[in-house]
């Protein structure tokens, strides 16, 4: 059973895994989440507001958004990505692919490093920033508590699309996509 759920849950990482984003190339112009819902998890050491965060770019906060997707894959720690993004599902559904991973005692290998090229602001709706990137990602490998690969992925570049705004003073990621080059 243990099996069964490691490859689905690398069925839906396979979809995810490049930047924690979903696969829909249309433009995603999203209304900012209201500050009023649900209460934001605790925060942990990483997602402590800090005078730095407080004046950080909105793209500065996506590198380090970007840079949160790929060492959450990492560590199995979704805790800290999730503090970055507010109603954000391809971000949530991301997290749970990792929590599943990790949960049956399997793990996520990266073979080398990523970089955001290119993250320019395209455009601007009801207070929500839009930006787009090309993401090369590197090479991974689902691994199973055995230690046998589960799935491979040969990395690569792709483009997305990111809505940012602020929440609460800080800066959050409300929806994340893949677009067509």
């Amino acid at each position: 059973m243990r099996t069964r759920l490691l490859a689905t849950s690398v069925a839906v990482l396979l979809a995810l895994t490049l930047a924690g984003c979903s696969d829909d190339p249309q433009p995603i112009i999203e209304p900012a989440p209201s500050t009023t819902a649900a209460p934001s998890p605790e925060p942990t050491p990483s997602s402590t507001p800090t005078p730095e965060a407080e004046t950080e770019s909105a793209k500065d906060f996506i590198q380090r958004w970007q840079d949160e997707a790929f060492g959450m894959q990492v560590t199995g720690k979704t805790d800290a990505y999730l503090s970055m993004s507010a109603d954000c599902e391809s971000c949530e559904s991301l997290a749970d692919s990792v929590k599943v991973i990790y949960g049956a005692g399997g793990t996520i290998q990266l073979d080398g490093q990523h970089a955001v090229m290119g993250l320019q602001r395209v455009g601007k709706a009801q207070g929500t920033l839009i930006y787009e990137y090309e993401l090369s990602s590197p090479a991974s490998q689902v691994l199973s508590a055995e230690g046998k690969v589960e799935q491979e992925f040969s990395g690569g570049t792709n483009r997305y699309q990111v809505n940012v705004s602020r929440v609460s003073g800080q800066w959050s990621v409300t929806s994340a996509s893949r677009t067509s080059a």
